[in-house]
């Protein structure tokens, strides 16, 4: 009516608490053994989505199957949404870039850097802000149109393959596995020794169901004197943070250091202007790093990404104890550890097609009355993070067993995990014509102290081992690319493109920053360029020397000396003359401001403002 007031449309973190609420509401019902059952089922399908959004689609589409977005079902798989039909609900990460500014530390002191008048030295830096906000995915029953490859499996109480698929759980174990036909029941986990012991003589069925339980086990459950490798042997600082056990380091670990069914955290240092004491806990710390902690439940890490903490907040207790003495001192009652177990064994065989009518969890009712929400939840994230890491293990060496052995299997139509797209980006650079372009950002896992950092600052040069290619695209055929300024300006223009509020429709990576690395082709031949703290650099190393028309080359050329990248069939001139050693493009700039009466001054910009 006119005249009256519309209801406020709800603001994004009203949609996120409204989403957060209904999950927490939805775990305690999962609990009744039939709903149970079918979560887990849910679960094995979207292994690579997060604990919540696997719980957001199960509460919104039991029977989905397998979701994506409308435009990835558009484009990717020809198929289009049914009109009608309603989305179901995720959350999914959208970070922006910010500009802070930071007191210079010095690397091995901590202390604050100062200029000859004693005032502190800053400098800017642009931070990566953690974002999350809800978006909408169609499962494949709500879409028609090209049809995808059907997923076969063996229903009937075999295992397709099975001597290749037991290889490939074998593969995937953390521990050495033993068939032995004494053994006791179907199998056990020898926390002691660290092996797995399954009985032998069993079905097919039933030994997969059997090693997959233990597999769960040694994965979750390694509490043993004797169970320690080299994460577990690691000795840590005792600390309590807000009232949570955890373990200091004042080093930085690495990811693949961290204990399993551990979490790491960085600290943020700068409480009352000394960059010693932590002032905040973060997932990664880029400046001001003063340690990491080691827990055994997630933090509640704030959606602005940095967790704020005071003096009283975190405490460290004076005595030193390894991550495996740890993991025992907080370890989970056997009924617990059986739950875990048992669920994952169960969410890995249903992902795999493996039916099995002994997984009944007809006691989990009754289990899940006796835990707080807390735990029922964490127990499901661990459950989660477990079944969907043996998936990924057993498919990957499964892959791997069947090339050796030369079997043949039916390809799934899965849709591709978003966070691992190199191999489908670089091969869409290899066949993209020239004029492209190709994006290399900072893996997850590469050392905090390279993101953002200015190519100045680097102790080492660029490693491509650190980067992922993100995004491959082609600029317009007409671009000039001959020289080291037409680059710098293509260069330039890209990174507006990818610093504005549309980026190119595909791009999943974080905007255009420091650190990142573009490769540029042109006449087949590819240059790599870092984004500096000012315009762009040359690597000359990024990539070892290697091109893409090296096969075509050796079929055609005449002189083997000239396997250069660049088809020019012809013997080479004995005394060809050096050539001439680039200008930087900074430095042309600069010459060209000296000059007295230029057509047009050229005038030295600095990038713009990433856009939030």
């Amino acid at each position: 009516m006119p005249g009256e007031k519309q209801a406020e449309k709800p603001t994004t973190q009203e949609r996120l608490k409204q989403i957060t609420d209904k999950i927490e509401a939805g775990i305690r019902d999962l609990f009744a053994s039939d709903q149970y059952r079918a979560y887990l089922s849910t679960m094995s399908r979207f292994h690579q989505y997060s604990f919540n959004n696997s719980v957001l689609i199960y509460l919104q589409n039991p029977k989905a199957t397998r979701v994506a977005s409308y435009t990835k079902w558009k484009d990717s798989f020809g198929r289009q949404v049914k009109r009608g039909e309603h989305g179901i609900t995720i959350i999914a990460p959208t970070p922006y870039k910010k500009k802070v500014e930071e007191v210079k530390t010095d690397p091995d002191t901590k202390l604050p850097l100062l200029d000859k008048d004693g005032r502190e030295i800053t400098e800017e830096r642009i931070i990566t802000i953690p974002y999350f906000k809800p978006v909408f995915v169609f499962d494949i029953s709500q879409t028609e149109g090209r049809p995808l490859p059907q997923i076969v499996h063996d229903l009937t109480g075999n295992v397709e393959h099975y001597e290749a698929f037991l290889e490939a759980m074998k593969r995937s174990s953390p521990v050495p596995v033993l068939f032995d036909p004494d053994v006791r029941g179907d199998g056990f986990y020898n926390t002691a020794d660290r092996e797995i012991h399954i009985r032998e003589g069993m079905s097919e069925v039933q030994t997969v169901c059997a090693l997959a339980h233990e597999m769960a086990h040694a994965a979750l459950h390694n509490t043993g004197a004797g169970s320690m490798d080299e994460r577990d042997a690691a000795r840590y600082e005792r600390a309590d943070i807000l009232g949570v056990d955890a373990l200091y380091s004042e080093d930085w670990i690495s990811p693949d250091k961290v204990p399993e069914g551990m979490y790491r955290y960085s600290l943020r240092g700068g409480r009352d202007g000394d960059p010693g004491l932590p002032c905040a806990v973060e997932n990664g710390v880029t400046v001001n790093f003063t340690g990491c902690l080691l827990t055994l439940e997630p933090l509640p890490i704030p959606e602005s990404g940095a967790l704020e903490i005071g003096g009283e907040d975190l405490g460290f207790r004076g005595e030193e104890i390894t991550a495996a003495e740890f993991r025992w001192e907080n370890r989970k009652d056997r009924r617990t550890q059986e739950v875990e177990a048992e669920s994952v064994s169960y969410a890995v065989c249903q992902y795999y097609g493996i039916e099995t009518a002994a997984n009944s969890f007809g006691y989990i009712a009754e289990w899940s009355k006796s835990h707080e929400l807390k735990e029922l939840k964490e127990s499901l994230e661990t459950i989660n993070r477990t079944a969907a890491k043996m998936i990924g293990d057993i498919d990957g060496n499964f892959a791997e067993i069947c090339k050796e052995r030369g079997i043949v299997t039916e390809a799934l139509a899965e849709e591709p995990a978003p966070e691992d797209p190199a191999r489908a980006v670089e091969d869409a650079f290899r066949k993209a014509p020239d004029k492209a372009f190709l994006i290399y950002q900072l893996r997850e896992d590469s050392p905090a102290e390279l993101r953002f950092m200015g190519l100045s600052r680097l102790q080492n040069p660029p490693d491509k081992a650190n980067y992922a290619p993100v995004y491959v695209g082609n600029l317009n055929p007409e671009t000039d690319l001959s020289d080291e300024t037409s680059r710098m300006l293509a260069l330039e223009d890209l990174y507006s493109q990818f610093n504005a509020d549309e980026k190119p429709e595909g791009f999943t990576g974080h905007s255009l920053s420091v650190s990142d690395v573009i490769a540029l082709k042109n006449d087949g031949v590819v240059s790599y360029h870092y984004c500096d703290s000012v315009g762009f650099r040359e690597l000359p190393d990024f990539i070892k020397p290697e091109n893409y028309l090296r096969n075509a080359e050796l079929q055609t050329e005449d002189d083997p000396g000239m396997i250069d990248g660049i088809i020019n069939n012809g013997r080479r001139e004995q005394n060809a003359p050096e050539t001439e050693k680039r200008v930087s493009v900074m430095a042309k700039l600069r010459e060209a401001e000296r000059k007295p009466k230029p057509p047009k001054k050229a005038k030295e910009t600095k990038k713009d403002e990433p856009h939030l």
